[in-house]
């Protein structure tokens, strides 16, 4: 069944007390043994780490402790145009990040949705990259799809904003942050999908998550 409407919104924020861990699910990656969490902070949230972990060590050595992946629980149908977005700091250089993900597998062992393919917007010190990650022959698979050279600073909120547009030549998906746009096409993403946020990488912080479709809906099951 869905819930339909002439818009769908939701927003919140990640500040303590301020959001609903109930309106997320946590997703395991597909390349990790292991299911992240995340850390509550006053006005944010940030991965679940060890303190003595340096930062260097996040980046080079500790890819699987620094990734954590949520999305929202529900299916965003779209109409037109759905746009998500996040305020998003990284510590150091990378590399907080939006996922879309048009269906979520189960990985048995953690008992846990885990991606199959997917989007990943994400943002670094020296750009963002859109990732198209695939799930081939039971392993993922992974390929840069589109990229923005453009300085970030660690240590400084953005607003990271992607925007679905459905045209007559297919789905289109524009990318703004920081006064920087840029946008690519998204073959095959289908009208329906899950919105999220991933960090990865480095410690990434997060203070807020919003949706917005015009004339979409919220799948529920």
């Amino acid at each position: 069944m869905c819930c339909i409407a002439e818009a769908f919104e939701f927003k919140t924020s990640f500040a303590r007390g301020c959001w609903n861990p109930a309106d997320f699910v946590m997703v395991k990656g597909p390349r990790w043994n292991k299911l992240g969490a995340w850390s509550q902070q006053d006005d944010h949230i940030v991965q679940l780490l060890p303190e003595n972990a340096s930062e260097i060590d996040l980046q080079k050595h500790m890819h699987e402790d620094a990734y954590v992946a949520m999305c929202y629980a529900k299916k965003i149908r779209m109409a037109k145009k759905v746009i998500c977005s996040s305020v998003m700091s990284f510590d150091y250089r990378m590399a907080p990040l939006i996922v879309i993900a048009p269906e979520l597998g189960k990985n048995e062992q953690f008992n846990a949705p885990e991606f199959r393919e997917h989007w990943e917007i994400v943002l670094y010190d020296q750009g963002i990259n859109v990732w198209h990650h695939t799930w081939e022959n039971g392993k993922p698979a992974w390929v840069k799809f589109s990229y923005l050279l453009a300085p970030f600073k660690p240590k400084v909120n953005y607003e990271l904003k992607a925007a679905i547009t459905d045209t007559s030549k297919g789905q289109m998906l524009e990318i703004e942050c920081n006064g920087k746009k840029f946008g690519c096409y998204l073959p095959g993403l289908g009208k329906s999908f899950y919105l999220g946020i991933i960090g990865c990488e480095g410690r990434n912080r997060f203070y807020d998550f919003k949706i917005s479709a015009d004339k979409g809906e919220a799948l529920t099951e």
